[in-house]
């Protein structure tokens, strides 16, 4: 079974990431003025695309749509090396690559340096911008009472969350509270993917669908 101590922002934040907002503005919607957070849109290419890497990203669990959002994003960056657009996708990306399940530790944490230092980029590049920051908040040292309160604010604000129940049958099992371990998997699993982020919720319904059927031997008890 995979660690529990993930990135939490992920669990809370995936859906809202899967969403990328339109190139050019952190605060889309809203008309102010420049200094209230509008910048100047890139470059029609950098745009156009960013655009095709959004509608790549959306199908990324297919390794086709996956080696195309890859290859649109090298693309951009080769044109517009600082944009803030380009950066914070690029941060997506990489936690994206590095929260595999089934990757080995190591490449684990290849990938999530270098979406860190992408997240790093992008806060430089716009400070105001919320996506670069998603990626910049830390995750405390581990406290069961505090990562259960973490996650279940988590699923107040998403209660379709699958990373999240999967994440608190993790808890409950190192907690070695065996009584809702199952429950919370059975939620995960409860609705077909779709609700938010297909291709996160499919990832992590297979994770859940592993853990049940192969669960570790204290969870029998």
């Amino acid at each position: 079974m995979a660690p529990f101590i993930r990135v939490f922002l992920l669990a809370a934040l995936a859906p809202a990431l899967a969403i990328a907002q339109p190139a050019g503005r952190s605060d889309p919607g809203q008309d102010a003025p420049a200094e209230a957070g509008i910048r100047a849109a890139p470059s029609a290419p950098v745009a156009s695309l960013l655009a095709e890497a959004d509608a790549s990203y959306a199908r990324r669990d297919d390794p086709a749509q996956l080696a195309a959002h890859r290859a649109r994003l090298a693309e951009a960056e080769k044109l517009a090396p600082g944009d803030y657009d380009v950066l914070w996708r690029l941060a997506r990306l990489n936690f994206w690559l590095a929260d595999d399940p089934k990757l080995p530790g190591k490449e684990k944490s290849r990938l999530g340096k270098t979406g860190w230092d992408y997240g790093d980029r992008a806060t430089v590049a716009n400070p105001k911008g919320v996506e670069g920051w998603y990626f910049e908040l830390p995750w405390p040292k581990y406290d069961a009472r505090k990562s259960k309160r973490s996650l279940e604010q988590a699923l107040a604000k998403n209660p379709n969350n699958v990373r999240v129940h999967v994440y608190l049958a993790e808890l409950n099992l190192k907690e070695e509270r065996f009584d809702g371990w199952r429950t919370e998997l059975q939620k995960a699993l409860a609705a077909p993917p779709g609700r938010y982020d297909a291709p996160e919720e499919r990832r992590w319904q297979e994770v859940a669908r592993r853990m049940l059927a192969d669960p570790p031997v204290e969870a029998n008890r």
